[in-house]
């Protein structure tokens, strides 16, 4: 390990540290840190079962779940549409500003807009970082293009299933 580093320029503290790191003998891993480490493991494989989930729903739609419009956008006969937020609101306003930017590509009447907060399915996880995350005023940075394809994409699947009702072209 840094072979090309004459050990004498050195300050004796780092020389120290190289020494002990280019040890002989193999580091060993006593028993109970070994079942401390398989345990973790096993926690984690226990505790985020939803990740396994995720992988299938994605598998038969092709999207993730975290960009499936269906489970962020209801839209009720009377015009009103919901948005679903996967974050928590503590005072940066994610509960205006995400249903804001969906609504803004779905072109929707905002004054027919409201916004409830998701539970704990996979749809609902920080798009980022796999996980349900809210803090560090990232809100906002980590769901904006999501909330903006969302939109776009029910958007489309209404143009779609109206162009197919009324037996016209999308366009």
């Amino acid at each position: 390990m840094l072979n090309h580093i004459d050990p004498t320029e050195l300050p004796r503290a780092l020389q120290h540290i190289l020494d002990r790191d280019q040890a002989d003998t193999p580091a060993t891993l006593p028993r109970r840190s070994f079942l401390k480490v398989v345990g973790a493991g096993g926690f984690a494989l226990g505790a985020f079962p939803h990740l396994a989930s995720a992988q299938t729903a994605s598998a038969a739609t092709g999207l993730k779940p975290t960009e499936q419009p269906l489970a962020f956008v209801q839209i009720a006969p009377d015009g009103w549409v919901t948005v679903t937020i996967n974050r928590l609101e503590f005072g940066q306003g994610v509960q205006t500003g995400l249903p804001m930017i969906l609504a803004e590509e779905l072109d929707a009447d905002w004054s027919k807009v409201r916004s409830q907060h998701g539970n704990a399915d996979a749809a609902y996880l920080d798009p980022l970082f796999g996980i349900h995350l809210t803090g560090g005023s990232t809100a906002i940075k980590h769901s904006y293009t999501q909330y903006r394809e969302l939109g776009a994409r029910a958007r489309a699947m209404l143009l779609s299933a109206a162009a197919a009702r009324w037996n016209v072209d999308v366009s």
